[in-house]
């Protein structure tokens, strides 16, 4: 008896003693170290700034600019138009296509610009419950249930609304430069510090500029950083290619009525998809084809509609219209256009420690998503709040650019580990990059039968749904209600199973 009191006595204290070192550590070393990390250091003010490319990520770029510096130049080398069009510019060809803003790019647009709001009041906003999509043998509808509003606007119109907020809320402030090109970068003897910006305008005459903060915005066509004159470690990058090409037009509908589906590819059990939703207040739709893993489509009027009753079920739900009888009585606004580029890229940023402090990348030039998915925008815009925490929070120049990069790579990560598992399950995708471990073949696994239990769940639907634009943590997809639907997917679904030997033929799958 006195022996079990002793030993009891004994476990007692070491409990004790290792709730004492816990809660030590906790206030003492974590506590601390939060505290320290979080206090607020004088932002970086004043100076001349200079962004290169006028997209979405260069104007939330200068808009954030514009808090910290005296003077902030764009240069552009597209002809940037002065009212809408339904043209998109050189730069930017995937502009053609659908395009959304999501509710939390929308937001953080707001907040960047305020007035926007306000500019954007005649464009749609459009709940996602009422959009009915495909996926994975279903089409599903949520129309008394909130999941996230969209803004429906097209990227001629978001880009040009954007830009004149910036310009009127910075009037002399911001110097745009149009039909301009950076014909060579200049570094100081250590390399440590971009010194020269040197371009020609658009009579061919030479010019310097000599800023103290540059930013690289060039997007995913370019990459001016090879114009540095001085030798420095250039990024490498891991590419996705899951062949997947675009062919648009705009649509006018005859009933005047706005129109909306969404149909995703389910692959690979098809590699067909499309989409419709209106981009104005006059009922100008677009309507976008989405061909994965090699499949094609002449864009014209014919081939469009052949391709669209090849989709795996182009009847909408609810006593819907017929897909293709929808886009047959439509009247063409814009011919059809072809997008053939629309691979994901993650650069290294983040590894190089010797980049010149006052230069860093932001955009698709750091990382670019395959289009399908609607991510872009929204993380061109978290990278340029978190360019805006950057400049309140480190009170130096110093290793400023090392420093950044780390911090953003790692904010838009959870944006390409979503990405680049669903371009992952597409057959014979292009891949360059790293040998792909047990884990992101896990995830892979993983991330198939979340999709395929979303068509049945709503809650999972939505889950999924909230991951892929940001509003909710990757981890979400791992709750315990999650990963019960992905596991009754895996384990009573022969349709989509991944134990089959074969992939089944999409007639197979129970519509439901």
């Amino acid at each position: 008896q006195n022996l079990g009191i002793h030993v009891n006595s004994m476990l007692s204290a070491l409990l004790v003693t290792f709730c004492a070192l816990i809660l030590g550590w906790y206030f003492f070393f974590h506590k601390a170290k939060k505290t320290s990390e979080s206090t607020p250091t004088l932002p970086l003010k004043g100076g001349h700034a200079v962004v290169v490319g006028s997209g979405v990520a260069g104007l939330s770029a200068a808009a954030v600019l514009t808090e910290h510096f005296d003077k902030v130049t764009i240069i552009e080398k597209d002809t940037l138009p002065d009212e809408i069009n339904t043209s998109t510019r050189t730069a930017t060809p995937q502009g053609n296509h659908a395009h959304n803003l999501f509710s939390l790019g929308k937001e953080m647009f707001y907040t960047l610009l305020p007035g926007l709001k306000d500019d954007w009041a005649s464009y749609l906003d459009v709940d996602f419950g009422i959009v009915p999509t495909y996926s994975y043998g279903g089409w599903r509808v949520f129309p008394d249930q909130s999941i996230l509003v969209t803004k429906m606007i097209g990227r001629p119109a978001l880009e040009l609304t954007i830009r004149q907020r910036l310009l009127n809320n910075n009037k002399g402030k911001v110097e745009l430069l149009s039909r301009s090109k950076v014909t060579g970068l200049e570094l100081n003897e250590d390399n440590s510090k971009l010194t020269e910006v040197h371009y020609e305008d658009e009579d061919g005459h030479s010019h310097t500029l000599k800023p103290d903060f540059f930013v690289d915005c060039c997007g995913r066509y370019a990459q001016i950083s090879r114009l540095l004159k001085r030798k420095v470690t250039q990024p490498s990058f891991i590419t996705l290619n899951p062949k997947v090409r675009y062919t648009s037009a705009l649509l006018s509908y005859p009933d005047k009525k706005n129109h909306f589906f969404l149909s995703l590819p389910p692959v690979p059990h098809n590699m067909r998809g499309a989409m419709t939703w209106p981009i104005d207040n006059k009922g100008t739709h677009v309507c976008t084809l989405i061909m994965v893993g090699g499949v094609t489509c002449k864009p014209n009027q014919q081939d469009v509609l052949n391709y669209l009753r090849e989709l795996p079920d182009p009847q909408l739900p609810n006593g819907g219209e017929n897909i293709v009888e929808l886009v047959a009585n439509a009247t063409l606004e814009r011919e059809w256009i072809q997008f053939n580029d629309s691979g994901s890229r993650r650069s290294n940023m983040h590894e190089l420690n010797d980049w010149p402090e006052n230069y860093i990348m932001l955009g698709d030039v750091l990382q670019c998503l395959n289009p399908i998915y609607g991510q872009g925008m929204t993380v061109a815009t978290i990278q340029a709040l978190v360019l805006r925490d950057c400049l309140h929070k480190f009170g130096t120049w110093n290793g400023f650019s090392v420093k950044f990069h780390k911090t953003v790579m790692k904010a838009i990560f959870p944006f390409w580990r979503f990405t680049s598992t669903a371009d992952l399950l597409v057959p014979n995708v292009a891949y360059d990059g790293p040998p792909v471990d047990w884990r992101t073949r896990l995830f892979v696994w993983y991330f198939r039968h979340v999709a395929c239990a979303a068509v049945v769940y709503g809650d999972v639907w939505r889950t999924r749904l909230r991951t892929m634009q940001g509003v909710a943590p990757l981890h979400t997809l791992f709750t315990p209600r999650i990963m019960w639907a992905a596991l009754s997917n895996y384990l009573f679904s022969p349709a989509t199973s991944l134990r089959t030997t074969r992939w089944l033929r999409n007639s197979t799958i129970i519509r439901t």
